[in-house]
């Protein structure tokens, strides 16, 4: 009897104890898990890492690994492991957790993300099948009635791609996202403009060159600032528009962006053409000739070449070639005040150098990634104590010249 008792005694001081340990263990869960959200909502990636770390390993020994719970804190860590580039640790605490959720018939949103997550970790450009076939699972399991996450996860894949030299795989993700964003948001919204300005760079490359203008034309409206200074995302688009109309011969499209730079210029330093046809150099390319020539000009309020003449030259053979180059160039005219003005006596010397292999330089080309924040959030209200997953966005949209 008094065994018995030793035992019970004994088996309900570890229960307190384990109890005590357990409570424990919750408190500085809900402490990581607290600063966590604190560092995301304050956009330090740094100390939201750390946090995610802490919470994810909490998590394990108070939920068990096979928790739903601990599939959303492995999202949260594990995005954040991915927005480092930290995908070797990004693969490692998604191991399996696609499993738990198949397994469990979680929530379709728990299924998008950690699909996302394993693409965005698994996604390598020189074997890059696995990450796609995540990727391409991630998109199709968002219903197709929920346009707006549809295009915002193919938005974000196509950002994750251009990243990682992935750029020749993102052309259905940008068509997607257009698609949406075209049927639910307004003409002048960014997220729709960042989407038209991929397409277009898509039909620039593939030279669709009449689809280009119609997308960049379409980008412009969400971009252009009438009033404010130009912007890097405005920039771009104006002078893809230069070159593409430029190249067609419809000089006049071209003019309201070449006088739209005039506005942004502050001719402080020498000007440069936004627009020159070198094709004649090509004409050049086995001379093996080299020189510079000197050329003076004026810059009419229209941004064309008036008045053109050689002013110096080192190879009188090159002086045709760069006047018939010049005479093609479009430049920013220059303002005073809204009005556009002629410039006189402009210099600039070309420099040409037919003495190495001239390489034709490649139609389009992608720019740095542009994308902005993935939807996330936290979730309440279930019976059990419902961790929120991620992605959760830090900072702000993402972007370059």
């Amino acid at each position: 009897m008094m065994r018995m008792r030793c035992i019970r005694g004994l088996s309900l001081l570890l229960i307190l104890v384990y109890g005590s340990a357990l409570a424990d263990k919750r408190t500085e869960f809900r402490q990581a898990y607290e600063q966590y959200q604190s560092a995301v909502a304050g956009g330090d990636k740094a100390v939201a890492l750390g946090a995610a770390r802490e919470a994810y390993r909490l998590g394990l020994k108070i939920y068990g690994k096979d928790s739903m719970n601990v599939v959303r804190l492995s999202l949260n860590y594990a995005g954040l492991l991915n927005d480092t580039g930290d995908f070797r640790n990004a693969r490692k605490v998604l191991k399996k957790k696609l499993n738990i959720i198949e397994d469990a018939g979680g929530d379709a949103s728990d299924l998008e993300l950690v699909l996302y997550e394993l693409g965005r970790a698994e996604f390598d450009w020189a074997n890059p099948k696995r990450g796609l076939a995540y990727f391409d699972r991630s998109v199709q399991s968002v219903s197709e009635a929920d346009v707006g996450r549809r295009a915002t996860r193919s938005f974000s894949i196509g950002s994750h791609l251009l990243k990682q030299q992935g750029d020749r795989h993102t052309k259905p993700y940008f068509e997607t996202a257009h698609q949406g964003f075209k049927e639910i948001l307004q003409p002048h919204d960014i997220r729709l403009g960042l989407a038209s300005y991929h397409r277009g760079l898509w039909a620039y490359r593939e030279k669709r060159l009449d689809d280009a203008v119609a997308f960049l034309d379409e980008a412009l409206i969400a971009f252009s600032s009438e009033s404010e200074p130009m912007t890097d995302f405005e920039r771009p688009v104006r002078q893809m528009l230069i070159t593409l109309h430029e190249g067609a011969g419809a000089s006049d499209l071209a003019t309201p962006h070449v006088l739209a730079f005039g506005r942004a210029q502050d001719w402080q330093g020498r000007p440069d053409p936004l627009y020159m046809d070198t094709t004649p150099t090509m004409m050049m390319a086995k001379s093996g000739i080299q020189g510079d020539v000197g050329l003076l000009f004026g810059i009419d309020e229209m941004g064309n070449v008036t008045d053109l003449s050689v002013a110096s030259s080192t190879n009188f053979e090159l002086n045709d070639l760069a006047t018939e180059v010049m005479s093609t160039a479009r430049f920013a005219p220059q303002f005073q005040g809204d009005v556009p003005v002629e410039t006189q006596n402009v210099s600039y010397t070309l420099t040409f150098d037919f003495t190495v292999p001239q390489q034709t330089p490649k139609l389009g080309g992608m720019p740095e990634s542009r994308g902005f924040p993935d939807e996330g959030g936290y979730r309440s209200g279930q019976s059990e104590e419902f961790i929120g997953s991620g992605p959760q966005a830090i900072g702000g949209k993402s972007g370059g010249k």
